[in-house]
């Protein structure tokens, strides 16, 4: 704080002003103090689940409910949910960077699209080719939202993947 001018903030911000000479000291107090302070934990994101849910729940009389608890935004986040042993079918690289594709489950009738948002990389062989885990029917637990899309005067319930994990 001694090298601040003014500060403040609040959990989900922060603001402060200095003068341009102090910049260079301010870097080297913040590097300082983030090294000091962070554990190996703090570097891996975490993905808070609230449930897992099989395929055949997927339907909008529980994305309904889900409804019932907008808005969300901080304090109050979309539910994320896992659900386990699936396998991807139809599977597409959007712009090189995303992923779309349906997932199946044993014993379960539902096969919703995925959206994999800047999944493509990890996704491939480290040879950048193929889609292997997609392609291979390996199975996989995802987790995700579920979203409401409208196109073409249709709407449909999507899963938008946080991540992948396999066994």
């Amino acid at each position: 704080s001694d090298l601040l001018d003014q500060f403040g903030g609040h959990k989900y911000a922060a603001g402060l002003t200095l003068s341009v000479d102090k910049v260079p000291a301010f870097q080297a107090k913040f590097e300082e103090v983030v090294k000091s302070r962070i554990e190996e934990v703090h570097r891996k994101p975490v993905i808070e689940i609230d449930d897992e849910l099989l395929l055949d729940q997927i339907n909008y009389r529980f994305y309904n409910i889900l409804k019932q608890m907008a808005p969300f935004g901080p304090g109050n986040p979309e539910p994320i949910f896992r659900i386990s042993n699936v396998y991807a079918e139809d599977v597409v690289v959007l712009k090189e960077k995303h992923l779309r594709f349906k997932i199946k489950q044993d014993g379960q009738e539902t096969t919703p699209v995925c959206l994999g948002f800047g999944m493509a990389d990890r996704a491939k062989d480290p040879d950048l080719t193929t889609v292997n885990f997609l392609r291979s029917k390996m199975r996989f637990d995802l987790v995700a939202e579920m979203r409401e899309n409208f196109f073409r005067d249709k709407s449909s319930l999507q899963l938008y993947v946080k991540d992948i994990k396999f066994d």
